[in-house]
This record gives structure tokens, C-alpha cells and sequence, in this order.
């Protein structure tokens, strides 16, 4: 079975969870709400349980199961939700499960865990027919570590320095929750094939890009109070890293290469909202 035919039979076989699972929601809920028409027929000495009380029974059991699976599932997706998507739900979990033998929690936040997991599934063999597995959970946590970075709105009057600074005194600060990924897989496109942005056509076009053997760079920047992931070109990711460095603008001109387009990144980088500010470097670190 290829990559393929798993992606296939891992969306079955999670639809019949699903089901399953909202079969035993109902179960659960009919359980409490006869629990509760037995006590009141008891204690009121033969009256039938009132039609408002049955739903507020049930509303009640059935909120507070589905936001502890909320909750979970959360949790859960905070470690991988692309190697989620990619493996199906009982595969996934086996895959947690394993890693939580492996390497247990050690906060008492369980959405601190699973940092561990791309070096896990590296040194899975039997996933080595999925060798960009690995990346895709790497690109999963820079995903919630962004979500869980500091806000910060784009300075965009400190963008006058540009017109009347020497670039080596310069330094362009990106957002604080930036983040970014080269990889030798086309993460961006498996990222978007997962995450239903890529529509109908978004595995077939990770059949070709992996077929084609390409690689690919991203940049992961909050959209709002969500991440959002970006490919980039090599250059553009050249750039962006040295900035992260806390290169000069010079410096980072130069890393970039001179087929690199400042134009072109800028306007890309305030509608994206990758950029934070411009500021001037201290005189002493000055290139």
C-alpha cells in the first residue's frame, strides 16, 4: 500500500470513529437522562421527569463531553495535526501513544508536549516510506509555537528609517511569532493539502511535487489570532533567516544574494504580516 492508498484508508476508517463516537455520545446522554427520570419519579413520588429537564440533561452531559473532546483534541493537534491528517486517527494515536512511552510529559500542561515527535517518527522505521513525516510535524510545532507567540502590530512609521539610514545601521525586526522551515519535502504544499487550502486538487498536487523530488521553504506568521503558512522562494528564505539573526539590513542584502528583490519581499511581508519594525542597530554592533 502506498502513500496514497494510506491517506484513503486512514480517512475511513476515521469516519467510522467518528461515528462511533458520536453513537456512544448519545448512549451516554440517554444513560444520564434516564439516571435522572429514575431519581426524580422517586423522589416526587411517581411524577414523570418534565420535558425541559430532560433537555437540560442532556445539554449538559453532552456540552460537557464534547468540550473535554474538544479539549483532547486540542491537545492532541498542538503536537501534529498534519501527521494527524496524513496518518488517520488510529494510527495517529498509536503513534502518540508510542511516543508517550518513549518520552512522557514533563509539565502538567500536556499542550507543552510532544516536541519530541519528529525526532520520533525520524527513528521510526516503519515510516520510512514517509520520510517527510519528520517535516511535516517540525512545520506543525512552529505552527503552535507562532499561535502562542506575543502579539504585535506592524510599526509601520519606523519603515521611514529605510529612506534615510545607512542599511549597515539598520536592523528589520520581524513579528515575534515567525517562524521558519527549509525542508527537502514540499511541506508547503503537503501542509496546504492537509489543512483544506489547497481545495479538491490538493493531492494531486503533492503527487507532482513529490514525484518532481522538489523542496520547499515556509514562513509561518500570524493571520489574526491564527497561523497562517507561507512557501517562500530560497531567496526570500535566505533573507528572512538572516534577519532572524539579527543581521544589518546590509548584512542580510548580502546573504540574500543580489537576484534578491527588497521591493517586492516589503510588500509581500506587510500584507502577510511577517514585518514588526526597523530600528536602528546599537553603535557598537554596527557593520
Amino acid at each position: 500500500m502506498d502513500f496514497f492508498d494510506q491517506q484513503d484508508s486512514a480517512r475511513r476508517a476515521s469516519r467510522w470513529l467518528v461515528l462511533w463516537y458520536l453513537l456512544a455520545v448519545l448512549f451516554v446522554v440517554a444513560c444520564f437522562d434516564a439516571a435522572a427520570a429514575l431519581i426524580h419519579f422517586a423522589v416526587t413520588w411517581g411524577q414523570a421527569l418534565p420535558l425541559r429537564a430532560h433537555l437540560l440533561v442532556g445539554g449538559m452531559v453532552a456540552g460537557i463531553i464534547l468540550a473535554v473532546t474538544a479539549r483532547r483534541v486540542w491537545q492532541l493537534s498542538e503536537g501534529g495535526p498534519a501527521v494527524a491528517a496524513m496518518l488517520g486517527a488510529e494510527d495517529f494515536a498509536a503513534l502518540a501513544r508510542a511516543l508517550w512511552r518513549a518520552s512522557p510529559p514533563t509539565r502538567g500542561d500536556l499542550a507543552q508536549w510532544g516536541g519530541a515527535l519528529p525526532a520520533f517518527i525520524e527513528a521510526e522505521r516503519d515510516l520510512d516510506p514517509w520520510p517527510w513525516l519528520a517535516d511535516c510535524a517540525r512545520l506543525d510545532a512552529l505552527v503552535a509555537a507562532c499561535e502562542a507567540a506575543a502579539d504585535a502590530t506592524t510599526e509601520r512609521e519606523t519603515l521611514a528609517l529605510l529612506a534615510t539610514e545607512d542599511p549597515a545601521a539598520l536592523h528589520l525586526r520581524l513579528r515575534p511569532g515567525v517562524r521558519m522551515l527549509a525542508s527537502d519535502w514540499p511541506i508547503a504544499t503537503l501542509h496546504d493539502a492537509h489543512h483544506g487550502r489547497a481545495g479538491d486538487d490538493g493531492m494531486a498536487a503533492v503527487r507532482v511535487a513529490l514525484a518532481a523530488g522538489r523542496d520547499e521553504c515556509v514562513v509561518v506568521a500570524r493571520d489574526g489570532w491564527r497561523a497562517r503558512v507561507s512557501a517562500l522562494e530560497a531567496l526570500d528564505f535566505a533573507w528572512m533567516q538572516a534577519l532572524l539573526r539579527g543581521a544589518s539590513l546590509a548584512d542580510a542584502l548580502q546573504a540574500a544574494g543580489g537576484d534578491f528583490t527588497f521591493d517586492t519581499w516589503l510588500v509581500q511581508a506587510l500584507q502577510h504580516g511577517w514585518l514588526w519594525r526597523a530600528e536602528r542597530r546599537p553603535a557598537e554592533t554596527t557593520t
